[in-house]
């Protein structure tokens, strides 16, 4: 069977800035309510940026909500780590 080798990104640095599409309402329970929310273009992510919660990141195939307290940093080949939580109660999720 023949391994599947993933193309690696070059590091951008943590600021996702320049992928930001716009800011919406959003309903998260955390916050009690709706609340004004950056909006992501997953397209436009790359290694090293990081996305604090609460956000949406808009991918050609699916979207991906961050939870308050939450953190998505892009990996080396373009996956999501998600941490969420904070302190003792932190776990995380490669996606």
């Amino acid at each position: 069977m023949p391994r599947l080798t993933l193309k690696e990104q070059s590091y951008a640095g943590e600021d996702p800035s320049k992928a930001v599409k716009d800011k919406r309402e959003a309903y998260f329970e955390e916050t009690g309510g709706f609340t004004q929310t950056p909006v992501y273009d997953g397209n436009k992510l790359r290694y090293g940026m990081k996305i604090n919660g609460p956000a949406i990141i808009e991918g050609p195939l699916t979207n991906t909500i961050v939870i308050p307290n939450s953190t998505v940093t892009v990996n080396k080949v373009d996956s999501y780590i998600i941490e969420c939580g904070v302190g003792d109660s932190a776990y995380r999720r490669a996606y």
